[in-house]
């Protein structure tokens, strides 16, 4: 009797969990998430050094060759710097998201031990799957509405930095008269097609989080509710899978300076339309 009544309590902390708080982050992801952080802003300083460097090995004056060889470390440091992030450490980071993603949603910690995991699982056998999906639904409803704002305020530091990276480019296809020059124009012509395929991904992300961001949105707000629940799971699960996937693929790390300065206000608005538009239909 008691363990029904445990385990219908924990159904019921799971229909009626709020999902409108942020989650703090888990230690591990905190701290992925500052060394990611870390060397985003060493390959930043990295990238402003390399334009200036660049510009100063085509003017002909005593420095030109140490400003010409400063350039190609930088260009090459750069390249290496973001691919290892982007290789190990933003992989880390989402692995341990999608752990803690999983147990906010379903009650399941996957970084306990299998033995501890499978006490778990027979204490809650009888929680609500359907309730769980939908929990998840709303976490990636959330996660797409703090990332659709952050993205869109990113995007004119973006631009400026990729329009300052074409003019430096011209400048260098106008100068490359030598074999220095033509060196010079191969490193950072790798530098160039690096950080611009970056920033072609940055915009694709964007574009496809806006795109489901709406469809989630009209799961939840706009359209009427389904007649058949299961329909409603099916569709939470592959918008879920859609967004997990693009983030996987993309691996675009949002502004923490932006992200601190919004989250107060974000939070807030967040809280309003859980409370006015998706309580209800979830409850």
């Amino acid at each position: 009797m008691a363990e029904e009544n445990n385990n219908s309590k924990t159904e019921e902390d799971i229909k009626n969990q709020d999902s409108t708080t942020t989650d703090n982050k888990v230690p591990e992801i905190q701290d992925d998430a500052n060394k990611i952080e870390f060397f985003e802003n060493i390959s930043d300083i990295i990238f402003f050094l390399n334009l200036i460097s660049a510009l100063f090995s085509v003017i002909n004056f005593k420095y030109k060759l140490y400003f010409f060889i400063t350039t190609v470390i930088f260009s090459l440091t750069y390249i290496i710097l973001t691919r290892s992030v982007d290789i190990f450490l933003k992989n880390t980071e989402e692995i341990e998201k999608r752990k803690e993603f999983i147990k906010n949603s379903f009650n399941s910690n996957l970084s306990e031990d299998t033995t501890q995991l499978n006490n778990n699982n027979n204490n809650n056998n009888n929680i609500n799957e359907k309730e769980s999906i939908k929990k998840m639904g709303i976490n990636c409803f959330k996660s797409l509405f703090f990332t659709d704002f952050i993205l869109n305020k990113m995007v004119f530091e973006k631009n400026v930095k990729t329009f300052a990276l074409i003019f430096f480019y011209v400048v260098l296809l106008t100068q490359a008269k030598n074999l220095q020059g033509f060196v010079l124009l191969f490193t950072q012509t790798y530098f160039v097609i690096e950080y611009f395929f970056k920033y072609l991904k940055f915009h694709y992300f964007r574009g496809k989080v806006f795109y489901i961001y709406n469809e989630i949105y009209d799961i939840f707000i706009t359209s009427p509710p389904p007649k058949e629940e299961n329909m409603l799971i099916a569709k939470i699960l592959e918008i879920t899978m859609n967004y997990e996937c693009l983030k996987s693929f993309c691996k675009v790390s949002l502004s923490s300076r932006i992200l601190n300065k919004y989250t107060p206000s974000l939070s807030q608005e967040w809280d309003t339309l859980y409370h006015k538009k998706i309580e209800d239909r979830t409850s």
